[in-house]
């Protein structure tokens, strides 16, 4: 409920969202503050679900049974998830994730880390990863590629990357999809 006598329904959300154990959980919050206003203050927050008092059980009901339903979808798509990483870390070719318009490193198999020299890469961005590709074409080409969707593939590019810093440089040929 938002309204609680010690701790109101907010609060205990942050609680929940900042506890990695329970951060998974849904949360359904109810509240007689009504409107859309209110309700989109309750998702934002980070509640799965706004329910306005008064509400009838069989209404209840039906949105904690969407919610479960939808818990469960998480957990079948966080183990596909799983799935393909461990697919993609015994991949016997170099592959990477990269997520969100930043591009930020999300996975890397450890071919792909021994073909960049074994930098840090997980949670950087390529930017941040390779600085040495400013002025090669290459962020240009991988943000073309997150943006449109379209995949790029070329046998005559190549990549200038340093392995290790004060190492020679290493040409890497590139295929983004």
């Amino acid at each position: 409920d938002v309204m609680m006598p010690e701790m109101d329904g907010f609060q205990l959300l942050t609680a929940i969202r900042g506890d990695a154990g329970l951060r998974d959980l849904p949360v359904m919050m109810l509240s007689a503050r009504a409107g859309e206003e209110s309700r989109s203050e309750g998702l934002e927050a980070g509640a799965d679900d706004y329910l306005v008092k008064p509400f009838s059980s069989r209404e209840l009901l039906a949105r904690v049974d969407a919610q479960l339903v939808r818990a469960q979808l998480r957990v079948v798509e966080e183990h596909q998830a799983e799935r393909m990483r461990t697919i993609f870390r015994e991949a016997p070719v170099a592959i990477a994730i990269l997520t969100g318009p930043e591009l930020r490193f999300e996975f890397a198999n450890q071919r792909y880390a021994e073909m960049v020299g074994n930098r840090p890469l997980l949670g950087r961005t390529v930017r941040e990863a390779f600085p040495e590709l400013a002025g090669q074409d290459t962020y240009d080409i991988v943000e073309r590629v997150h943006a449109t969707g379209e995949p790029f593939a070329s046998p005559a590019y190549r990549s200038v990357l340093a392995r290790r810093p004060g190492a020679d440089p290493a040409t890497v040929a590139g295929h983004a999809r």
